[in-house]
Order: structure tokens, then C-alpha cells, then sequence
């Protein structure tokens, strides 16, 4: 088995070599996962998302095209806004129900009751912030059976539970609605079409094995599990798999060990014979 991955340079600036390959005795795949947007138009262009730490950084500050929070707060804060648009700037939409979006959700809701209030107290009565498709909670505007047709610049359009069209003034759109699987891993199941059969992601083993191809294994949101997607999750795989590959490298080491005193055993009974 010819046992080496290859490597493309695609960045914009390129040397003599754009292509390369390198053996491995065994193969870590953690490539992660990349944000599911459901073809919803505006998304890409107009929400933050709960993924790459440059696109968190992006919620923290503003940068790009999308403003982050801190600079709905200031933006909302400097003289002169109407009122329609300081409600707009202070309404927070937290797209997805799972455990991302609750938890920024609370910390939001953490950062508005112990800091906002002593840095903005003016506007802090005035900050929304709705989870959509989430469970109830007394701080927090849940908006359930809610389906987001359209994420716009200032504002995202909602089909209701009854539904009719509502279009909701916003300042800021993170979206932790789910995963989908990077071509990169899509192309590497289509390889193994009898074994990697879960779309949602690579099959592995209680070992962290991948199914199919030998000594590759695989963490992270890359793959289908029973565990939650998270990082807390994926630092567990990290460090229990860097304890598997110290061993396994041990193993190796004796085998090579063992096969050269084989060898030299074999040596010295053939000088016997000759002799």
C-alpha cells in the first residue's frame, strides 16, 4: 500500500512547486467541518458564523462585512441614531438550537446583566436577543417551529409557525444552525464508497480507526459520532489519541528491533554452517 498524501499549494502566491507528497506510517484526519447554510440567501454574506476563530474574532470586533457586537453597542451608543435604529443595532438573532447557539446565547445574556450595564446603561434595557428554534428561557425571545427565509444586511426574514412572511430589524445574525462535511472529506468518501456510507461525516471505530483505508484515523467534527461536535469533545480524541500513536510508535520500535536480532540470529547460524 503506497502510503503518502499529497499536498497542493493554492494560495494565491506560488514558488517553482505547487504540488508535493509525504509518507506517513500513520495518518491523523482532522480537517473539521464547515458551516451548513442551507442555500438560505444573504447567509454567507450577511451572518456571522460560530466556526474559524478569524470569523469569531469578527463577532467580537467589526471587520469585513459583518458588524460584531461591540460595535452594534457603539454604533448604537453614538448621538444622533434614531430610535428605530438603535433597535435595530441592539437586536441580536442567535440562528440554531443546539448546544453553540444556547450557550452563546447565555453568555450574551451573562455579558448584558454583569458588564453592559455599568458600560452602557443606557442602552442596556434596550438589547434583544432572540434564539431561534431553541428551548424557552425567561431573558431570551425564542422563536420555535420559525424558519429563516432570507438573511438581508439589516435585518433577516422569518417564515412564523402559521406562515406568514415577518421580516425582523436586526444588528447582528450569528449562525449556528450545523455542520456539512469539506469537499476534501466528501471526495475522500466517494473513494470508499462500500465502507464511509454516513453523509454526515467520516466512520470511525471506538479507536478512532477509520473505516477502510489502515492506519488513518480521523477526530473532530469531520466525523459521524454519537458525541456532540464540539471542542471539548475533540480535545478528548486529541489526547486520548496521542496516547495510542506514542504506543503504537513504541510497538513499531521493538518490532524493528526484533527483526534486526532476527536477522543477525539468522546471520550467525549460516557462518556456523559454513564453518
Amino acid at each position: 500500500m503506497n502510503k503518502t498524501v499529497i499536498f497542493t499549494d493554492n494560495s494565491e502566491i506560488k514558488g517553482a512547486t505547487t504540488l508535493t507528497s509525504i509518507k506517513y506510517d500513520y495518518l491523523v484526519y482532522t480537517v473539521g467541518a464547515e458551516v451548513q447554510a442551507f442555500n438560505i440567501p444573504g447567509v454567507k454574506e450577511h451572518a456571522v458564523f460560530m466556526k474559524e476563530l478569524h470569523v469569531m474574532e469578527r463577532l467580537i470586533s467589526c471587520s469585513f462585512r459583518c458588524s460584531g457586537f461591540m460595535d452594534c453597542l457603539e454604533t448604537a451608543a453614538f448621538p444622533g441614531q434614531s430610535p428605530e435604529g438603535v433597535d435595530r443595532l441592539l437586536h441580536m438573532a442567535v440562528v440554531g438550537g443546539g448546544s453553540t447557539g444556547v450557550e452563546l446565547s447565555g453568555e450574551l445574556h451573562d455579558f448584558l446583566k454583569d458588564d453592559l450595564k455599568s458600560w452602557y446603561p443606557e442602552l442596556a434595557g434596550k438589547v434583544k436577543i432572540a434564539l431561534i428554534e431553541a428551548l424557552p428561557s425567561n431573558k431570551i425571545d425564542i422563536l420555535t417551529k420559525t424558519i429563516i427565509k432570507e438573511v438581508k444586511e439589516h435585518s433577516i426574514v422569518l417564515q412564523m409557525p402559521d406562515k406568514s412572511i415577518k421580516e425582523v430589524p436586526c444588528g447582528l445574525v450569528v449562525w449556528a444552525a450545523g455542520n456539512k462535511g469539506r469537499k476534501i472529506t466528501q471526495d475522500l468518501m466517494a473513494k470508499l464508497p462500500a465502507e464511509q456510507t454516513n453523509k454526515r461525516g467520516i466512520t470511525i471505530d471506538d479507536g478512532l480507526r477509520t473505516k477502510g483505508p489502515k492506519d488513518v484515523f480521523a477526530i473532530g467534527d469531520c466525523t459521524a459520532t454519537s458525541y456532540t461536535p464540539t471542542a471539548q469533545v475533540t480535545l478528548q480524541q486529541g489526547a486520548y489519541l496521542a496516547q495510542v500513536l506514542h504506543q503504537l510508535a513504541e510497538k513499531d520500535g521493538l518490532e524493528k528491533g526484533l527483526k534486526k536480532l532476527e536477522g543477525l540470529h539468522v546471520e550467525g547460524d549460516e557462518e556456523k554452517a559454513r564453518v
